[in-house]
C-alpha cells in the first residue's frame, strides 16, 4: 500500500514538474504565437543561404559564421518544438505522455486524410505541390551542409581535424541543391503564369504568413444584443434558429461562422482534440483569408490567469469545445467560460461548441449560468453539434 502511494506521489510530482516547465514556455509562446512560421522561414533562409555565402566571401575555409548561425538556429528550433508541444495539455493544464501520444496519432491521421481528400485534385494543384516540395527540399538538402559544418566545428574543439570527406560532401551539397531549387522555381513560375488560381493561392498563403490579419470589424456584445435574454443555446441542426441569429447580427464574420457551424457534421471521435482539428480544418474553408488558430494563448494580467482557447477565429471568435458529458467536465467548462468571457470582453463572442451531447443535457448544465453571464454583460452562447 505504501509503495502504491509512493509511486502515485512520484507520478504526481513528475506531472507537476513538467507542467511548471511548460508554464514557463508559455511565456515565450505568447510572444511567438502566430509568428513561428514567419520566424522559421526567415531564419532558415538566413542560416541556409546567407550565412554560407558570407563565409564564402570572407572566410572560405573556417566556415565560422555558418557554424555559429546553425547552432543558434538549432536552439530556436528546439524552442519552437517545446512551445508547440506545451499546448498538448488537458483542461487542468497537465501534460502527460498519454495525451501527447494521442496528439501525435491525430496529426498523422490528419495527414493521411489530407492526402485522401486531395489525391483527385487537378494537375495544376499537383504540380504546385511538386514545385513547393522541390523548393523546400532544396533548402533541406542545403541544410545538410550546415549540419556538417556544425559537426566539424564541434569535433574540432577537441583537436584540429581537417575532415577531408566532410568538406567534399559539403562542396557537393553546396552545388547540387541549386539544381533542385531552380527546378522548383521554374515550375512555380510556369504555374503562376498559366494559372491565376495558383497565383492567388500563393499570394494568400504569403499574406497569412508575413502580414497580420486585417481588422475587419470589432464585435461588441453581439450575441447578448441579438438574443436580448432569449435562448443562448441552439442546435447546429436547427437551421431556422441559425437563420434568425444571422438576421439579428449585422456581422459578416459572425454570419459566416454561424453558417459554417450549421454545415459541420463531424463523425464520432474518442478525443476532444480530434474534434478540434476537424473543426479547425472546416472553419479554414469558410475563412480562407482569416487566421483560424488552435490552442490560442490568452491571459488576464490583473488576476495573473493564463489559459489556452481551443480555437480562435480572426482574433475575434473564441471557441471552447466539449465532448465529455460528466458533471465534473461540465462544471470545469463553466469555470473556463467564466474566465474566457472576462478575458475576451470587448473582443468578440465566446462560443461553447458541444460535440455529440444531447441538447437537454447541455441546457440543464448551462442555461442558468448563461443567463447570469448575459446579465453581467458577458458575450456567451452555445452551439450543440450532433
Amino acid at each position: 500500500m505504501e509503495n502504491q502511494i509512493t509511486e502515485a506521489n512520484d507520478v504526481q510530482a513528475k506531472i507537476t514538474t513538467i507542467t511548471l516547465f511548460f508554464d514557463k514556455l508559455d511565456l515565450i509562446d505568447e510572444k511567438l504565437y502566430g509568428k513561428r512560421l514567419r520566424f522559421f522561414i526567415i531564419s532558415s533562409f538566413f542560416v541556409v543561404l546567407i550565412a554560407p555565402f558570407l563565409d564564402y566571401l570572407f572566410d572560405k575555409k573556417k566556415d565560422v559564421i555558418t557554424a555559429v548561425c546553425t547552432a543558434l538556429y538549432l536552439i530556436l528550433i528546439i524552442t519552437f518544438f517545446l512551445t508547440w508541444i506545451s499546448a498538448w495539455r488537458d483542461d487542468d493544464g497537465n501534460w502527460t505522455m498519454r495525451r501527447a501520444w494521442y496528439r501525435i496519432k491525430t496529426y498523422f491521421e490528419n495527414i493521411f486524410s489530407f492526402y485522401g481528400e486531395n489525391k483527385d485534385k487537378k494537375s495544376s494543384d499537383l504540380l504546385y505541390g511538386i514545385s513547393i516540395f522541390l523548393i523546400v527540399g532544396s533548402i533541406c538538402v542545403k541544410a545538410l551542409q550546415n549540419a556538417s559544418v556544425l559537426y566539424r566545428h564541434t569535433v574540432n574543439i577537441f583537436g584540429d581535424f581537417y575532415m577531408k570527406r566532410l568538406r567534399g560532401f559539403e562542396s557537393f551539397v553546396n552545388h547540387s541543391f541549386f539544381y533542385f531549387l531552380c527546378a522548383g522555381l521554374l515550375l512555380l513560375s510556369y504555374l503562376l503564369y498559366k494559372d491565376k488560381e495558383i497565383s492567388s493561392k500563393l499570394l494568400l498563403e504569403l499574406k497569412s504568413i508575413f502580414r497580420k490579419s486585417d481588422e475587419v470589424e470589432v464585435f461588441e456584445e453581439i450575441v447578448t444584443t441579438a438574443y436580448n435574454g432569449q435562448k443562448l443555446i441552439i442546435s447546429s441542426k436547427d437551421q431556422l434558429a441559425l437563420a434568425e441569429l444571422k438576421s439579428k447580427i449585422k456581422s459578416e464574420q459572425f454570419s459566416t461562422f454561424i453558417k459554417a457551424m450549421g454545415n459541420w457534421h463531424p463523425h464520432t471521435y474518442n478525443n476532444e482534440y480530434e474534434y478540434q482539428e476537424k473543426l479547425k480544418k472546416h472553419l479554414h474553408k469558410s475563412f480562407p483569408k482569416s487566421a483560424v488558430a488552435t490552442e490560442f494563448p490568452i491571459k488576464d494580467e490583473l488576476r495573473n490567469i493564463r489559459r489556452r482557447a481551443d480555437i480562435v477565429v480572426h482574433n475575434h471568435i473564441l471557441i471552447e469545445l466539449k465532448k465529455d458529458s460528466k458533471t465534473t467536465a461540465m462544471d470545469r467548462a463553466k469555470s473556463q467560460l467564466d474566465h474566457y468571457t472576462e478575458i475576451w470582453k470587448g473582443k468578440g463572442p465566446v462560443v461553447l461548441v458541444t460535440c455529440k451531447l444531447e441538447m437537454d443535457h447541455v441546457q440543464k448544465h448551462f442555461s442558468t449560468r448563461f443567463e447570469e453571464m448575459v446579465k453581467a454583460k458577458k458575450n456567451i452562447m452555445a452551439i450543440v453539434v450532433n
